[in-house]
């Protein structure tokens, strides 16, 4: 794990900094490929048992989903101080929610989409790999060459 330094200004968050992230933030952005594109879209979601959860309708995202279960999914957080910024980014599967208990479960985690809409459809991630980093905001330093991404 990278420590943040004058020189590396960024820091590796820990498995419990990143999981606490994702249960504080209610938006975080889905990645899904299909049909040879790319595309991205903004989610409401919740955390529960280590797993993502969101509502969905039938439409372009499920279908994307049903023809490929690997996703990538990104949310991040702005501190209140606004010096920091810290980022989590998972990649996993995602498979609609089917089974009749399952289903209760998703139902009473208190979802809750922003968009005023019918969203039937229970769709869980469970992610394979889950990364994260912090980092300051401000005006870069360009008295240095920096490759930092």
């Amino acid at each position: 794990m990278a420590g943040m330094t004058a020189e590396n200004p960024y820091r590796d968050l820990t498995r419990d900094e990143m999981w606490q992230l994702l249960d504080d933030e209610p938006f975080g952005r889905l990645a899904v490929q299909a049909g040879g594109f790319v595309d991205i879209f903004p989610v409401n979601f919740v955390v529960h048992g280590k797993k993502l959860w969101f509502r969905t309708a039938p439409g372009s995202k499920l279908a994307a989903l049903t023809v490929n279960d690997q996703v990538a999914f990104e949310a991040d957080h702005r501190d209140e101080d606004r010096l920091r910024v810290s980022s989590v980014v998972l990649q996993g599967r995602a498979r609609r929610v089917d089974d009749a208990q399952e289903r209760e479960l998703a139902e009473s985690l208190g979802l809750r989409t922003w968009v005023r809409s019918f969203k039937p459809v229970f769709v869980v991630i469970e992610p394979d790999q889950i990364h994260g980093r912090s980092f300051p905001v401000g005006p870069a330093d360009d008295s240095e060459d920096d490759d930092q991404d």
